[in-house]
């Protein structure tokens, strides 16, 4: 394999020269010398491929080729090679093929090579462990061997090595950079884990899963107690607090599993993890997953241990969905994997596209149903219907698999839909399983619904009346790019409106005019105080009979509150805080003493009222219906509202068989209740008219949302307001005006509209049902047109879906979408991930097998008595539960996430190998590593250890390890061999004051021992002409850590991330080196016109000797974070043991190299504009592929690292600001981002060199 780097000049003289004529140069010229000025070293330069070594390179060596020009001072130029043999090859490519490990997050690597500056682009979380092939990671051990070495492997011969050239002044190094020499530092950058040698894969594993640097927090704000069940195919765990919703959850899962094991022909062989949350807050800090889990995610699937994990929202009929939506994804990893709980992450061919694995998800939870009609009627006449396949991305990938499904079983039959899954099954591959059982390929049956589709849904257009023939749209989500604005409330006056919008990416409250001009913002950090979130689609507000405050539900601190506002002011009124897992739907009684709200104590969603004197709770309903929606009366006697009837729901699984929503009125003061509807549709979102007569409410009786007004004493006599494609939702009614806001989903987002004297613009004939439910009410109406199989379709399928599975690798990630108005969820910006923008019926975990080159088995599930079931290519029996389950007490147990292993063998350098153990229990609160490798010679290893607990709100890490290898402290193939045993300790602790802010606590210690080695002929001894040395470093520290950044596609694009950090080395014994230092980094971002961004970051730091030690923490500026072909200042590069592990990196310092700037004060700017470049590019030959998305940047970098003696005397600043310029191109390629960056240093007088190129990995700054 070729490599193709950027490698420094060796400097070949001994370690005893090297100290001997800095000396003396240091006191001829006080900078680098007289005579070595003469001679100062370029910089580096590339090296391209394998020029010379032909045939006779061994297979899977990396080598590179080029000219070995070297930094000579005058006493120095006769220094010939020392002798180069077959073992300094060896061991010179072993440290180019050491292991290194690279932990990939969910957005971005947080550890880039060691030795070189880590990616400082955002948290790890869930991650995964790579072996790749790699030097040890410091610069000094990563220049490949030169021509000269490889050629005296066949002939000896002496190499001359001429004196550089005398450089233009501007050209120089500065001299305040090389007054003192350090070694290539424990590289770390100004935020993230120092990483010292093989202490660097003892920080990245420690980490792995949590975000110790940058990164938002999972903070376990409550403790909780677990139990399970044992159920004939399930454990089920589930917490305190959880009332009946544990047996209802039984019930549901074993029935669900009976009718996909029929489906499927499938059983599985061990029993199914499934762990209930009793709300959405605790779901989230759950830490089965270690991402942050946006809101909106309504359950997933996890891989590794085939967990199911769900929460409860207060609706039983989601639930059930969610259920049932959750174990078609363990059905289909069972199937992809071949047993349950296992997977054997390798090329294996398994391929299971996003828009299958929702879309039967849906489908086989759901079935099809008015709300999926709704999205797709709206994609279909004003959107555009991308085939099944990879150009169907987003929420359609739900609801548009979705209806590709009910369209096959719709037009094939049921038994050929069945025969399908089972083909499946056997082939694992959608493609074939169509083939085989229709006997067409994919994209002739997506041709055929597409056809169908607008068939159904392009008459409609002629049916249906147009928005604004009833109303003014108050906002575009076309126009400002956003997503949603929903749910409006009308001020009692009229004159203003307040809506939740993403307009700015964050959510917010947007409160406008009667026209739609925003004349106040309430955001999570503006006057209304600071919170996490406000649940936009799950929660709501309320005006004040008085219209100067408004109520809204926010999440802060692990629970929801009531916050009260003054809109006419910049004061926080007031926080209720109800002890309730969930707060939706407030609504002010007329007379300003009461507000009346939905909320979920764990098991039911109840209505409840909070006396505002006292804050008193009063719970005005207690049983298992689902209540939502309350509105106060206008005399605020009664209180109307929509429920669910839930009766009987624990023995309905059949989908079709779903209930619907009515309105009732509840009499405060009697507790009465009385049912306004009773139809088999759904009516919700009920509010009073003006004068209290008449009542508006939400309606899908014709297929579609639409609002109605009826009479309160009949409302069976409701009239349509509305008749829109679309859906419409949330209406509310000005309480002393005639005009009503309302919520419409149209053109695939939602906008506040308004009607002005809504009573007088009633439709008087009832609206036109829908295809789809027309097909509902006659049976003899077909939806999708019925097609005949050719042949025996469906048997040739069984018979025939066998064989081999193709072997490659596949990464699935379900991706929660935006998506349709009952599901509340929106299309999210391609460069832009909003979590408070989404909201999803289910969500599903990344699902991700990780390439490697070794084979990496996860291992079965943890479960404290699990048992082996029934084989594959069975059917499940229908499971009968014993009347009273047995609850147990849940007790961690270990068990593998991973297990990886990989060797290798070469005549040339002998054998490496390593192995890896990842283990944790099945919440994933405590999560053990275990790692080690052996290179080359069984004096060349490492081992260590780790662990991690989550369970707590203080999170925790422990670690050691110890490692004994060869490094090359002055150059290869020199005098400066050494054998380093190191053995070090790190402890870490962190703790979350909230999702955004957290402070760490950092304790690493190490030591190391040196031994001087040398070549002798074939064998490496010991130098007894040189001492050993030894080192002891205690670096204990404390970070603030601030980030609410929202991601794109190669970066931040919105919000703020900062870190402050003090270190310091205490003079205590053991310790050898005594020192404190603090840095700062702020980065702001700034996110406009959809996919422009202006990021902006400021650093800062300083470093200052205690005591008699005069030692100090040094700085390096230059270079980019994860710089591939990188290039070394050797002047400011020194391999000086003392220093080599509390030295920092900061990056990134475009147009120059690394280590082109060192001292012991740093302060850094970077301003970046970045920008779409490339909307797609298609390749068809020779190689087809597609790239979409190239985003753009120019940029400007300025700072300098110096000494304290070279400040100003009154101002603390260096004597010179240098910088760099340049533009550059960034690209997501899945796994990771690439980014190139050409750039041209300047010390903003002139450009003092040609520019440099970069070409780096992982996200922007």
């Amino acid at each position: 394999m070729n490599a193709r780097e950027i490698v420094r000049n060796d400097n070949l003289s001994s370690r005893q020269h090297g100290a001997r004529d800095n000396e003396q140069a240091g006191k001829a010229d006080g900078n680098t010398g007289a005579c070595c000025k003469k001679h100062r070293p370029t910089y580096w330069k590339r090296i391209k491929g394998l020029n010379d070594l032909g045939a006779d390179s061994e297979p899977g060596v990396i080598f590179g080729t080029g000219t070995n020009q070297n930094t000579l001072d005058c006493k120095r130029s006769q220094v010939p090679h020392p002798p180069c043999n077959k073992e300094s090859v060896r061991i010179k490519i072993l440290r180019e093929l050491k292991a290194r490990f690279f932990c990939m997050g969910a957005k971005n690597a947080i550890a880039g090579p060691a030795g070189l500056p880590a990616s400082r682009a955002g948290p790890v979380q869930a991650c995964s462990i790579f072996f790749v092939p790699s030097g040890r990671p410091r610069p000094r051990d990563r220049p490949t061997i030169v021509r000269e070495c490889i050629r005296n492997l066949r002939e000896p011969a002496a190499s001359d090595h001429p004196a550089r050239e005398e450089r233009p002044r501007h050209m120089r190094t500065p001299r305040r950079h090389a007054k003192h020499l350090l070694p290539a530092p424990a590289v770390r950058t100004i935020r993230g884990m120092r990483q010292t040698g093989t202490a660097a894969l003892l920080a990245v594993l420690l980490i792995c899963g949590t975000s110790w640097g940058f990164g938002k927090n999972k903070v376990q704000y409550e403790r909780l107690t677990w139990h399970y069940h044992q159920l004939p195919h399930f454990e089920s765990f589930f917490h305190q607090g959880q009332g009946d919703l544990p047996a209802i959850t039984a019930r549901w899962a074993e029935e669900a599993y009976y009718e996909l094991s029929r489906e499927f022909g499938f059983t599985h062989k061990r029993r199914i993890p499934l762990l209930v949350f009793s709300s959405p807050t605790l779901f989230e800090q759950t830490n089965v997953i270690l991402e942050v889990i946006p809101e909106g995610v309504g359950g997933f699937t996890e891989l590794f241990k085939n967990r199911i994990v769900i929460p409860f929202t207060g609706s039983y009929e989601d639930y059930r969905h969610v259920i049932h939506h959750e174990l078609v994804h363990a059905f289909q990893f069972a199937i992809l994997y071949d047993q349950f709980g296992g997977t054997i992450l390798r090329n294996t061919g398994v391929h299971m596209p996003l828009w299958f694995a929702e879309g039967t998800a849906e489908y086989l939870s759901s079935g099809w149903d008015a709300s999926a009609d709704m999205f797709m009627m709206d994609k279909a006449v004003f959107g555009s219907l991308p085939l099944p396949g990879p150009t169907m991305g987003g929420y359609i990938v739900y609801k548009g698999g979705q209806s590709f499904f009910h369209f096959l079983e719709s037009s094939r039959g049921d038994s050929a839909f069945h025969a399908f899954l089972v083909a499946f099954r056997k082939t694992r591959n959608v493609d074939d399983a169509l083939e085989r059982t229709y006997g067409k390929e994919l994209r002739e049956l997506g041709t055929e619904w597409q056809q169908e589709l607008k068939r159904i849904y392009w008459p409609e257009i002629g049916k249906r009346l147009k928005p604004e023939d009833k109303g003014v749209a108050l906002t575009s989500h076309v126009e400002s790019r956003s997503g949603f604005n929903l749910k409006p409330r009308i001020s009692p006056d009229g004159r203003r409106v307040a809506f939740f919008s993403d307009v700015k990416d964050y959510t917010r409250i947007m409160i406008s005019d009667r026209d739609g001009d925003i004349k106040k913002e309430i955001s999570q950090y503006g006057y209304g105080g600071y919170f996490e979130s406000f649940q936009p689609f799950r929660s709501g507000m309320c005006w004040s009979p008085e219209g100067d405050r408004l109520a809204f539900v926010t999440k802060n601190k692990g629970a929801n509150e009531i916050r009260i506002v003054n809109t006419r002011g910049r004061r926080k009124s007031r926080t209720i805080r109800p002890d309730l897992a969930a707060i939706s739907s407030p609504d002010w009684s007329p007379d300003g003493s009461f507000i009346v709200f939905a909320g979920l104590d764990g098991h039911a969603t109840d209505l409840y009222m909070v006396n505002l004197e006292n804050d008193e709770i009063r719970q005005l309903t207690d049983d298992i219906h689902t209540q939502s929606d309350p509105r106060f009366s206008r005399n605020g006697r009664e209180i109307v509202f929509t429920a669910t009837d839930t009766c009987g729901l624990a023995d309905r699984t059949n989908a079709a068989a779903r209930p619907s929503s009515d309105l009732y009125v509840l009499d405060i003061e009697s507790g009465a209740v009385t049912r306004l509807t009773e139809t088999p549709y759904n009516e919700r979102h009920p509010v009073f008219s003006p004068g209290g007569g008449k009542l508006a409410f939400v309606s899908d009786r014709n297929g579609i949302d639409n609002i109605y007004i009826a009479p309160v004493d009949t409302p069976d006599s409701a009239r349509p307001l509305t008749d829109f494609i679309g859906g419409c939702s949330h209406p509310d009614w000005a309480a002393d005006d005639n005009t009503m806001v309302f919520t419409l989903f149209h053109k695939g987002g939602w906008d506040v509209w308004r009607i002005d004297e809504p009573t007088g613009k009633l439709l008087d004939s009832a609206l036109e049902p829908t295809l789809w439910v027309r097909s509902q009410q006659d049976t003899s109406i077909e939806y999708f047109r019925r097609v005949p199989l050719a042949g025996d379709s469906a048997d040739s399928a069984r018979d025939t879906a066998s064989g081999t599975i193709a072997a490659q690798d596949s990464t699935v990630t379900d991706t929660t979408q935006p998506g349709p108005a009952a599901s509340g969820i929106t299309e999210s910006l391609p460069d832009t991930l909003t979590p408070d923008s989404v909201e999803a019926d289910s969500g599903i975990a990344a699902v991700t097998a990780d390439t490697a080159a070794v084979d990496t088995v996860a291992a079965d599930s943890v479960t404290t008595d699990t048992v082996t079931l029934a084989e594959q290519d069975t059917v499940a029996e229908r499971p009968e539960l014993p009347e009273h389950l047995t609850k147990k007490r849940y007790r961690a147990r270990f068990s593998p996430d991973m297990i990886s292993v990989g060797m290798a063998v070469s005549t040339l350098y002998g054998y490496s190998g390593q192995g890896m153990v990842l283990l944790s229990d099945l919440l994933g609160n405590h999560r053990i590593t275990l790692a080690g490798d052996v290179q080359g010679r069984l004096d060349e290893y490492f081992v260590y250890s780790s662990y991690l607990n989550s369970k707590y709100r203080v999170d925790f890490g422990v670690g050691g390890f110890y490692s004994r290898y060869y490094t090359y402290a002055g150059g290869y193939f020199t005098d400066s061999l050494y054998h380093d045993t190191n053995i070090g300790a790190m402890f870490l602790v962190r703790y979350p004051f909230s999702m955004t802010s957290r402070v760490d606590l950092n304790m690493y210690y190490r030591h190391l021992d040196r031994e001087p080695y040398r070549f002798k002929g074939l064998d490496i001894v010991r130098d007894d002409s040189r001492k050993s040395q030894s080192l002891n470093i205690t670096l204990p520290s404390v970070s603030y850590v601030f980030d609410n950044i929202l991601w794109g596609l190669t970066g931040p694009v919105n919000g703020i991330r900062a870190q402050a950090t003090v270190l310091f080395a205490p003079p205590l014994e053991p310790t050898d080196a005594s020192f404190g230092s603090f840095d700062i980094d702020f980065r702001k971002y700034f996110h406009f016109a959809k996919r422009f961004v202006w990021a902006n970051r400021a650093a800062l730091g300083a470093s200052f000797p205690i005591g008699r030690d005069k030692s100090a923490r040094r700085f390096f500026l230059g270079g980019s974070e994860n710089w591939i072909f990188y290039r070394i200042n050797g002047d400011n590069y020194e391999q000086n043991l003392s220093h080599t592990f509390y030295s920092d990196h900061i990056v990134p310092f475009r147009g120059w190299d690394y280590y082109d700037f060192s001292g012991t004060r740093f302060a850094l700017l970077n301003t970046e504009f970045r920008f779409p470049f490339v909307r797609e590019i298609d390749i068809a030959w020779p190689l087809p592929m597609q790239i979409r998305y190239i985003n753009g940047a120019v940029f400007i970098d300025a700072g300098n690292a110096w000494d304290r003696s070279d400040q100003y005397e009154t101002v603390p600043l260096p004597d010179d600001i240098f910088g760099g310029t340049g533009f550059g191109l960034r690209i997501n390629l899945g796994m990771f981002v690439l980014r190139y960056d050409r750039a041209w240093r300047t010390d903003w007088r002139t450009y003092l060199e040609d520019p440099t190129d970069y070409f780096s990995l992982g996200a922007e700054f």
